[in-house]
């Protein structure tokens, strides 16, 4: 399927859905492709993280200082960081509050 990534590691053949990678591969693929000289790729990186169900705490963390150490280069953030903080839980439809 076009929709899968395939990655060979320690001699297995591995697939993953497009949709469903986990967090440290996309981390890997960010950490070859971005250019680490622009605080800019800190805020990608990290906004993927942050919203990725299965990231980690530690994961987040990092996150949250590339997006510190981006602000401190001069990009403007906004309000990110608060997103980090969010509960996207969301409510089961039909419920009424």
């Amino acid at each position: 399927p076009t929709d899968e990534l395939k990655i060979r590691y320690k001699g297995l053949n591995l697939s993953h859905r497009l949709t469903q990678l986990p967090p440290g591969i996309v981390n890997a693929i960010a950490n070859h492709g971005f250019d680490e000289s622009q605080p800019v790729s800190q805020i990608l990186k990290g906004a993927f993280l942050v919203v990725n169900p299965t990231a980690s705490e530690s994961m987040i963390s990092e996150a949250r200082r590339g997006w510190e150490e981006a602000a401190k280069a001069g990009v403007e953030i906004g309000d990110l960081p608060k997103v980090i903080d969010d509960d996207y839980q969301l409510e089961p439809s039909g419920q009424d509050e």
